[in-house]
């Protein structure tokens, strides 16, 4: 009498078929059949094996698919090579750009100090030019005339990132720029410095948990761990994909 079948709920969603037909092997037993639907291939707990579902699914053997998947994933990393690239002269043509218009305004024994306060604009706004164009406005309205400590406030915290990431060397780099900074800092110094003393104890106490861990060191990936997190990640896209449209062809889809 033949088992009755019970699908197979794959429960997180990033696999490979080697995750799947191990799991279904795992869940061999005397009272269900399970079975997945891989990329329109059903595979069943009580007779896949890894080699002849690779041949099913991919139409080749594990080592042949291998083999093929190293060479995509190098096709892969000269990709993102590229887009880094591309990324770095845009960010270098934005550097530029924003430097040229800060010369306008912070004299030249000033821009070492204009350099610190952009690179930290960077990494909390990445990819803005705008809050770098706002931040040289800001400085230029600190220099004027028309200044007023309550509008530079509220300018201030308009264009500042969250309030819970401290902008305690920002706000030292506004001071050494700007005749006004000093008014500004002394009102908002000791807010920031507050926030900039609990963020250095949170990642003290981070880096004291790591490194108290007998042992501990991050692990470099082999090549075989990097190929098998590249496989993962273009089959889930797939499966999801399939899951999701009519292609049942995984050629088409990119994996063969």
């Amino acid at each position: 009498m033949a088992k009755p079948k019970m699908p197979y709920i794959l429960f997180w969603p990033e696999t490979n078929l080697d995750i799947i037909v191990k799991s279904l092997q795992s869940m061999k037993n005397d009272q269900y059949n399970y079975y997945f639907d891989f990329l329109g291939h059903n595979l069943e707990s009580d007779t896949v094996t890894l080699e002849d579902a690779y041949l099913e699914v991919y139409g080749m053997s594990r080592e042949e698919y291998r083999k093929k998947l190293k060479e995509n994933y190098e096709a892969y990393k000269n990709h993102l090579s590229e887009q880094f690239r591309i990324h770095r002269e845009e960010n270098e043509l934005r550097k530029q750009r924003i430097h040229d218009v800060a010369k306008g305004v912070i004299p030249e024994d000033k821009m070492p100090i204009f350099e610190e306060a952009y690179e930290i604009l960077c990494i909390r706004h990445p990819l803005s030019e705008t809050i770098q164009l706002e931040f040289i406005e800001f400085i230029k309205y600190l220099n004027s005339s028309e200044f007023s400590l309550q509008e530079a406030l509220a300018k201030y915290k308009r264009f500042m990132p969250r309030l819970t990431i401290s902008n305690y060397d920002l706000l030292r780099c506004i001071k050494e720029l700007s005749v006004h900074g000093s008014e500004l800092y002394d009102i908002l110094a000791d807010e920031e410095s507050v926030k900039r003393v609990n963020e250095t104890i949170q990642t003290y106490q981070i880096a004291h948990n790591l490194d108290t861990l007998p042992g501990f060191k991050l692990p470099e990936p082999t090549e075989d761990e990097l190929l098998t997190s590249y496989d993962i990640k273009r089959t889930t896209y797939a499966l999801l994909g399939y899951s999701l449209s009519q292609n049942k062809d995984p050629e088409e889809m990119g994996l063969k």
